[in-house]
């Protein structure tokens, strides 16, 4: 992340937290470290901006449904013990989806419309597997969006061509 981007999204955090905190003092404000060092606190520094930004965004999981099958009881000494173990069912969400679904807010003709954007988060030498290609190809063959980002400095520059394209 460059030092032009760094200092962007601290500054649009510290704006956010006036805003939602008006009555608490700078010094009160929680440090916050933004990186896009590894997957995780890249997908967490996209989730940030675009919160600090006045968007909405979750991140998706899909790992499906955890199934319970441990069991505790008493041994013949007393003691708990637990047998058994935990299984991963299928994820009923489509196969493919992005790391991040985000609803951009834009500026379109004097009107703030929510757009609806997946965003794929690929760090270092991870690749988008097949079944994201076909997602990917079936979203932007109905006119959706999705990007995929490597940095958070992409990751800026796909954001400020997206707001600008609707200005």
């Amino acid at each position: 992340m460059n030092q032009i981007n760094k200092q962007r999204i601290e500054a649009d955090y510290i704006n956010w937290f006036k805003n939602k905190y008006p009555n608490v003092p700078l010094i009160g404000m929680p440090k916050v470290v933004f990186s896009d060092s590894n997957t995780d606190r890249l997908e967490e520094t996209i989730l940030n901006f675009l919160k600090y930004n006045g968007h909405h965004a979750v991140k998706q999981h899909t790992t499906g449904t955890m199934i319970d099958k441990r069991e505790k009881f008493i041994d013949v000494l007393g003691r708990e013990r637990q047998i058994g173990s935990v299984q991963w069912g299928a994820s009923r969400d489509e196969v493919g989806r992005a790391d991040i679904i985000a609803k951009i807010m834009v500026n379109f003709k004097g009107r703030l419309l929510p757009i609806s954007v997946e965003i794929e988060v690929k760090f270092g030498k991870d690749y988008q597997r097949d079944n994201q290609k076909k997602f990917q190809s079936r979203l932007e063959n109905i006119g959706a969006y999705y990007t995929i980002v490597k940095d958070f400095d992409g990751f800026i520059k796909w954001y400020d061509d997206f707001i600008n394209s609707f200005s």
